[in-house]
C-alpha cells in the first residue's frame, strides 16, 4: 500500500500489502499462525540484539580514527587524558553488548534443552540492554568528532538515525521486559538456567561477586510489572559481565565488572572512576595503546 517515510533504515523498505481476491493455499494447521510467527520473531530478536553492537562498533571506529589523527594543543586527541577516559567508557558498553549477544547466539546454535531456555530469556535481555545503550554510545561518538560528526560526509548521521530502530523492532522496551517476566513465570527452568549462567562467573572478580549477591537479595521475590525494567537491566548487565568474564580478554572483563557493577558511576560517559584506560584501549585497538 505504501512505503513508510521513516527516520532512518531507508534502504530496508517497509511495506503494508493488501491481497485483494488473491489465490492462496493454507500453510500449516488452523489456529497455529500466531505461534509460528512468535517462533520466527524469537530468531529475528537475535538479529535486533546483535545489530546494536555492530552500530556501536562502527561509531567507535569513526571516533577512534578521528582522535588518532586529529591534533589539538600540540597533542593528538588520543593522547588527551579526558578523551581517553571517555573512549574507554564507550568501549565497555560496546564490549559488554557484544559479549552478551554472542553468548546468547551460541545458545541458539546449540540444541540442548538448557540452551533453548537460555536463548529464550537471554535474547530478550540482550535486546533490551544493547538497544538502550546504542543511541547514547553513537551520540557520544558523534560528539567526539564535533561538527564533522554531524555532517553526512561521515557515517555517523546514518548510525545515529539507525540507533533507535532495533529497540523498536520485534518488541519495544516495555514489551521485552514484560516478556522476560512472563518467561520466568511460565518457564521456571529458564530462571534456573539463568542462575547457573550467573554462578558460572563467580570467584573471579570481586565486584561481580558482590553485585551478584546484592542482586539476589534484592530480587529474592519475583518483581512486579512496575519493576520489570529495573530487573531486566540489572540481570542483563550481570549476564554481560558473566559472558565477558568467561570469554575475556581479562582487561575488558575486569574493567566492565568494576565499572558497571562496582563503581559509583555518573550519568554520562567519562565519569566512571578508576578506569584502567590504557588496558581498555589497548584491548580494543592496539594502535591506541
Amino acid at each position: 500500500m505504501r512505503l513508510k517515510d521513516k527516520l532512518g533504515n531507508r534502504s530496508n523498505a517497509s511495506a503494508e500489502i493488501e491481497y485483494n481476491q488473491a489465490l492462496a493455499w493454507q500453510v500449516g494447521a488452523m489456529g497455529c499462525g500466531i505461534q509460528t510467527i512468535v517462533e520466527m520473531i524469537h530468531h529475528t530478536r537475535l538479529d535486533t540484539a546483535m545489530a546494536p553492537a555492530g552500530l556501536m562498533r562502527g561509531a567507535l571506529e569513526e571516533a577512534l580514527h578521528w582522535v588518532t589523527h586529529r591534533t589539538a594543543f600540540q597533542k593528538k586527541l588520543i593522547d588527551q587524558p579526558l578523551m581517553r577516559v571517555v573512549l574507554a567508557d564507550l568501549v565497555l558498553d560496546w564490549a559488554g553488548s557484544l559479549a552478551l549477544g554472542l553468548h546468547v547466539a551460541r545458545a541458539f546454535d546449540r540444541k540442548g534443552a538448557e540452551d533453548a531456555l537460555l536463548a529464550r530469556v537471554g535474547v530478550a535481555l540482550a535486546k533490551y540492554l544493547s538497544n538502550k545503550l546504542c543511541p547514547v554510545v553513537v551520540g557520544e561518538a558523534m560528539e567526539i568528532l564535533g561538527g564533522m560528526g554531524y555532517v553526512e560526509d561521515t557515517r555517523l548521521p546514518m548510525f545515529y538515525r539507525e540507533a533507535p530502530l532495533n529497540g523498536i523492532w520485534e518488541g519495544s522496551g516495555n514489551v521485552i521486559c514484560l516478556d522476560v517476566l512472563r518467561t520466568m513465570r511460565t518457564l521456571p527452568d529458564a530462571g534456573e538456567v539463568l542462575a547457573g549462567e550467573l554462578d558460572a562467573a563467580q570467584a573471579v572478580n570481586r565486584s561481580y561477586d558482590t553485585a551478584l549477591k546484592r542482586y539476589r537479595e534484592k530480587w529474592a521475590t519475583a518483581p512486579g510489572e512496575a519493576d520489570a525494567r529495573a530487573f531486566v537491566e540489572q540481570t542483563a548487565i550481570l549476564l554481560a559481565a558473566s559472558a565477558l568474564i568467561r570469554s575475556g580478554p581479562v582487561e575488558l572483563s575486569d574493567a566492565f565488572a568494576e565499572a558497571r557493577l562496582g563503581s559509583e558511576r555518573g550519568r554520562t560517559f567519562g565519569t566512571t572512576p578508576g578506569l584502567n584506560v590504557d588496558a581498555i584501549l589497548s584491548a580494543v585497538t592496539p594502535a591506541a595503546g
